[in-house]
């Protein structure tokens, strides 16, 4: 029974974080979604029947999700002509794939679900008409007018705060289309720990982090708005470490030794976030999940083969960060950027 109940947390968070990533669409979209409809000239426009008015600076409309294309009549000087705007899946349906990435086999029963709804279809949030031209297209574009924007160079204010590998960290995003962007990263492994846990870790770490991220923007305003992504990160870093070691796991630590570590991580993350512009400044908040292959080395230690029973500045890190030999760890994070475009 005791059992039981201190289980009784861990299933409830489980079970809460399955539903989360799994039917996303079915569970958050709302049945219709909100489209702002512009024009290159003033006309009025038929959408599901509503005759609105539009401008340049756009008329929103909230329409039925569907995997139908969006028909939409532009009356302009008496002239009627129509357009059909495509629908996409929308960001929620995609969230499903972080939630086979981090729960696997579970969520497709969520991702069949979302398969049968038409919730998990949207349009595009702004639509451009250009009812000058001879044959009606249309376009997509955002409301702060970033088409001149092509270069973002951004920095990670809270690298510098992490316990483990504190870090100055910048990045570069170049625009390569209106769906894709490449954004190349690299960091600085500061050589003082700020929280102080191990002088010695203060005193001797050194290192650099490398990374390339692909990115794909569903609504084609790239560098704005949602989007997924691929990454690659590589690191490499020294310092030098405090343990406590024993000749095995169940006897009370016998010693400290001092030694330098070197380790080698290899990183591969699924991302998806949200970056916004306000004319020139930016912000990027993602969430995502990694896989990292660890390789550590131990120098000068006084026994590799001696248990470790504790590591002076890593209290509450997983050890695979440091223990010697090869490691492999899998994580969730969040991360923020700050930036300015360009």
């Amino acid at each position: 029974m005791l059992e039981t109940m201190l289980n009784a947390p861990k299933t409830t968070f489980i079970l809460c974080s399955l539903l989360i990533f799994s039917s996303c669409a079915s569970l958050f979209n709302r049945p219709t979604t909100r489209v702002k409809i512009a024009t290159s000239t003033p006309s009025k426009v038929v959408i599901v029947g509503d005759t609105i008015s539009t401008v340049k600076a756009g008329t929103k409309i909230r329409v039925q999700r569907s995997e139908a294309p969006l028909e939409v009549e532009v009356i302009d000087e008496e002239v009627s002509r129509f357009v059909e705007v495509k629908s996409q899946k929308s960001v929620a349906y995609w969230a499903n794939g972080l939630g086979l990435f981090v729960y696997g086999i579970p969520t497709v029963v969520g991702v069949m679900i979302d398969n049968k709804s038409p919730k998990k279809y949207t349009y595009p949030k702004n639509v451009l008409i250009n009812a000058e031209a001879l044959s009606l297209d249309y376009g997509t574009f955002n409301t702060y007018n970033l088409a001149p924007h092509t270069n973002l160079l951004k920095i990670s204010p809270f690298s510098y705060f992490n316990a483990v590998n504190p870090r100055v960290e910048f990045a570069f995003e170049h625009k390569s289309s209106n769906q894709w962007s490449t954004q190349f990263g690299a960091s600085y492994i500061l050589p003082i720990n700020i929280y102080g846990f191990n002088s010695l870790l203060n005193q001797h770490n050194s290192g650099y982090n490398v990374s390339v991220e692909q990115r794909f923007y569903w609504a084609k305003t790239a560098p704005h708005g949602f989007y997924a992504s691929v990454e690659g990160r590589i690191l490499n870093r020294e310092n030098l470490i405090e343990g406590e070691f024993s000749k095995d796991w169940y006897s009370q630590p016998e010693y400290i030794d001092t030694f330098f570590m070197k380790k080698d991580k290899y990183t591969a993350n699924l991302k998806m976030g949200y970056q916004a512009i306000f004319k020139h400044l930016t912000a990027d908040l993602f969430i995502g999940s990694g896989y990292s292959f660890i390789e550590n080395t131990h120098l000068n230690r006084k026994n590799l083969n001696d248990y470790v029973a504790h590591y002076d500045h890593l209290i509450g890190t997983d050890q695979s960060e440091v223990n010697h030999g090869s490691h492999q760890i899998q994580k969730v994070y969040l991360g923020f950027q700050l930036g300015w475009a360009f």
